[in-house]
């Protein structure tokens, strides 16, 4: 398994039951102006059924066996 770091979420596509999650990190970081550049750096794509499956089980209300597989 690879975990995916992003400083940020930038854009959501969905085409033909497939759903992309963009997402950038950090690229320049500007305190004068404070503003802040970022580049895309990761794409996750999954079947809409697969998220569907994936929000179905975050929306259940926590049990004792599957509350410690939450975090990493």
């Amino acid at each position: 398994m690879q975990d995916l770091f992003a400083d940020r979420f930038i854009n959501l596509k969905f085409h033909r039951g497939i759903i992309c999650f963009d997402f950038a990190r950090l690229k320049k970081l500007d305190p004068e102006q404070q503003r802040a550049t970022f580049s895309p750096s990761q794409r996750v794509v999954m079947p809409v059924d697969a998220l569907a499956g994936c929000c179905t089980w975050l929306l259940r209300p926590p049990s004792t066996s599957t509350a410690q597989n939450i975090f990493c």
